[in-house]
C-alpha cells in the first residue's frame, strides 16, 4: 500500500493523529522520539523544553504512539521511514527477533 493509498483515517484517535504527523513531517517515519515530541506539541498545545529521551520514554502515552508508528508502517505497509539506513536496521532487528523466536519455539516444543 502506497503513502497515497491513505485516504481517510479518524482524528480523534491517537492513530490517525499519528498517521496526519507521519503524513506532514516525514522525518517522524524515522525517530520516534521526535514523532512523540510534535505529537505531545501538536494535540497537547504544550511548548515543551529540552528533555532527554528517558523523560519522553517514562511517558504513557509514548509507548502508545510508538506502537501506533510502528502497527502503520509494518502492518500496513504505510508511511515509511525516509531514510534508507533506518530501513536497514529496522529490518536487520526484525531479522534477529525472528531468529530468536523460531529458535525459542523449537525448545519449547522439545
Amino acid at each position: 500500500m502506497s503513502d497515497k493509498e491513505v485516504y481517510s483515517y479518524d482524528i480523534d484517535t491517537i492513530e490517525g493523529r499519528v498517521i496526519a504527523i507521519l503524513r506532514k513531517y516525514p522525518e517522524t517515519r524515522n525517530n520516534d522520539l521526535l514523532l512523540q515530541w510534535i505529537y505531545l506539541q501538536e494535540n497537547f498545545g504544550l511548548k515543551l523544553p529540552p528533555l532527554s529521551s528517558q523523560h519522553l520514554k517514562d511517558g504513557g502515552i509514548m509507548g502508545t504512539i510508538s506502537r501506533c508508528r510502528r502497527t502503520i508502517q509494518n502492518e500496513r505497509e504505510i508511511l515509511l521511514p525516509t531514510s534508507p539506513s533506518v530501513r536497514r536496521r529496522r529490518r536487520i532487528k526484525e531479522e534477529v527477533f525472528k531468529k530468536w523466536a523460531v529458535r525459542e519455539k523449537k525448545l519449547v516444543y522439545l
